[in-house]
């Protein structure tokens, strides 16, 4: 899928490219659906300040490799996006978990 992220604040923010969460609401929360995390901050985009960027976000998943993924059999659902962002480019000044999610999206078919 495409994501834009608009950067509205005055300082240049950088986006770990390799970096995936995605999440899903069961029962009032959200739940980790998947991740992945294995080399922090090795593709830095930027994001100057003012500006926005889009990017394809593509999560791949394989049955049973995680307790987690078990989420992702059923697909429809809610789901939200996760990112790491930080004020640095080597990812020494992250953004709170909670301040870098994706506003929350529809699947409605397998």
């Amino acid at each position: 899928m495409e994501l834009r992220i608009r950067n509205r604040g005055a300082r240049d923010i950088y986006l770990d490219g390799d970096y995936r969460r995605l999440e899903k609401l069961v029962d009032q929360k959200w739940k980790l659906a998947t991740q992945r995390d294995n080399f922090p901050f090795a593709s830095v985009r930027v994001i100057r300040a003012s500006q926005s960027i889009t990017m394809s976000y593509v999560m791949v998943y394989v049955r049973g490799t995680s307790p987690e993924t078990v989420l992702l059999e059923n697909l429809r659902g809610l789901y939200r996006v996760g990112l790491r962002l930080s004020l640095t480019p080597n990812g020494s000044d992250l953004f709170p978990l909670d301040e870098s999610y994706s506003v929350p999206f529809s699947v409605t078919t397998n």
